[in-house]
């Protein structure tokens, strides 16, 4: 995923990114000053480690931030800081589903199907929101304002959710074998 070949943006799609970078820096600015915590920006892939040095560079309080990239921490270490997350705001598929295990009150913007369909199992699609919505900087803001406000009731969606999660991987080695059994019976000898 070098570029020229992956990841390279037009001018549209640079001004997008731009603007993302000027909300979430806002958005991470409000909960400083408002709530008085400190701000992990992390990029779960190498690629998004500029997009992480742009928001805090856009940032007033730049000084109450810190950067975590998977280039400096591993899959384990990158885990184990998710999970200690009081909120999360995402766009990655694999930081939403991580943070699981611990209930890490979360919203997402996002493109991708996976974290929509994630959202969507776990009954909180109204904390999600399209990245080509006309209206998802307002929305960041008011569904990181709607977590603050109901922020136990939050982790019990996210703990049902994950106990789902969980007896759905169960079903997953009977589900394989059938598969086998259906397909190619013969690799089960």
């Amino acid at each position: 995923y070098r570029w020229p070949y992956y990841y390279t943006h037009n001018k549209e799609s640079r001004a997008k990114s731009d603007l993302l970078a000027k909300v979430l820096a806002v958005q991470s600015d409000d909960i400083i000053e408002e709530r008085d915590m400190n701000v992990a920006l992390l990029s779960m892939e190498g690629l998004d480690a500029g997009f992480a040095h742009k928001i805090q560079r856009l940032m007033k309080n730049p000084d109450r931030t810190k950067i975590f990239t998977s280039l400096q921490y591993n899959a384990s270490q990158m885990t184990s800081i998710l999970r200690s997350l009081h909120f999360l705001i995402t766009s990655r598929y694999h930081a939403g589903v991580l943070s699981l295990p611990k209930q890490v009150p979360q919203i997402a913007i996002g493109h991708d199907l996976r974290i929509r369909d994630l959202y969507a199992d776990l009954g909180m699609s109204e904390l999600f929101t399209d990245h080509e919505d006309p209206m998802r900087f307002w929305e960041i803001s008011n569904d990181t304002g709607d977590v603050f406000s109901h922020y136990d009731a939050v982790k019990e969606k996210l703990k049902k959710g994950y106990e789902t999660y969980l007896n759905r991987e169960r079903l997953n080695p009977e589900l394989l074998k059938v598969f086998l059994e259906n397909t190619h019976p013969e690799w089960l000898d």
